[in-house]
């Protein structure tokens, strides 16, 4: 099902499926414009959103505030592609462990069907489980709780910050791709055996679940390759790598590296929200999506925001422009 959804590239390659995980819509970080230009270049029969596609712990650690116009267009396209029969599977990972609590599983809403793993067999009969891969995290760290992740994911963000200067100094020095932030994330993880034993005791999850092999994200380094009799895959990320896991028609499996392919493509300036929004017609579905997610993460002052609105509502008709201006607030 070849799907023609892009007025602005000729070319459209199509998979039976891809799996995208860690995007962290609700971080400034996020790369989505990087993720919209992939989605204008790749259409599929089935996507699985492997975990972390929404950050939680940013929207319920912050005041209220929309989500930026970039991550609504990644929503926006992707909303396109389901009115034109595109399968969406969101599997919930650590920052958006709330879904887990919701009663969702097993459920579709607008569109996208909410699972906690599932198995996937691909065109050769291969059995893949996929799961986003926190569950497997060192049980030191489910000790510590929450407290030891969202440390070291502030830690990470301020890498984030930094690489944006050390990655143009590696093009134009070392004439290659250099991430700061994924080198010393993975030499730190390695130090104390993290990534190591997070993939080992990954990898044996395949045969616990009676597959060939198993598909993660979670850990932001995406790969695929054989472990001995088990096929170990790895989503990546859309912070920094821009990675994705790509299934094509013939069962052969690959990894999609955005930044090296939009180089070979000789692509300019990634898309932006100045740009005319060819999606824009979904934007009503997408508007349904946010308006769960807020139901989910309502913000720190959404209780403070209400309480203003009652307020004025009580005060009579004069105050009733303002207690419309406070109910906007409450949408993203």
């Amino acid at each position: 099902m070849t799907q023609n959804l892009t007025p602005v590239f000729n070319k459209t390659r199509h998979y039976s499926l891809i799996i995208l995980s860690d995007i962290h819509f609700g971080k400034k970080s996020s790369s989505a414009d990087m993720l919209y230009e992939f989605l204008l270049h790749h259409s599929c029969d089935t996507l699985i959103l492997n975990g972390d596609i929404i950050d939680g712990w940013v929207l319920e650690s912050k005041k209220h505030r929309k989500l930026p116009e970039m991550q609504k267009r990644v929503m926006d396209i992707i909303n396109a592609r389901i009115a034109e029969g595109l399968h969406v599977v969101y599997i919930p990972g650590n920052h958006d462990e709330k879904l887990r609590k919701e009663g969702i599983f097993g459920k579709t809403l607008h569109g996208i069907h909410f699972s906690d793993s599932l198995i996937y067999t691909d065109r050769l009969n291969r059995r893949f489980f996929i799961v986003h891969g926190d569950q497997f995290d060192p049980q030191f760290l489910k000790n510590k709780g929450s407290i030891a992740y969202k440390i070291g994911d502030a830690l990470y963000d301020g890498l984030i910050e930094l690489n944006a200067v050390t990655s143009r100094a590696a093009r134009k020095l070392l004439r290659r791709e250099f991430s700061i932030a994924a080198y010393a994330k993975k030499r730190t993880k390695d130090i104390v055996g993290l990534i190591g034993k997070f993939e080992e005791v990954v990898t044996k999850s395949a045969n616990d679940n009676g597959a060939d092999g198993v598909i993660c994200g979670h850990i932001h380094h995406a790969e695929f390759e054989k472990r001995g009799s088990i096929l170990y895959g790895n989503s990546g990320d859309w912070v920094e790598s821009c990675t994705g896991l790509l299934c094509s028609d013939e069962a052969e499996w690959s990894i999609c590296r955005w930044h090296e392919e939009r180089e070979k493509l000789q692509l300019g300036e990634p898309p932006s929200e100045s740009d005319n929004n060819e999606y824009a017609k979904y934007r009503p579905q997408t508007e349904k999506l946010l308006r769960l997610i807020q139901k989910i993460w309502p913000g720190k002052n959404r209780t403070e925001l209400l309480e203003k609105i009652n307020k004025h509502a009580r005060k009579g008709d004069k105050h009733c422009d303002k207690s419309e201006q406070l109910r906007q607030e409450l949408k993203l």
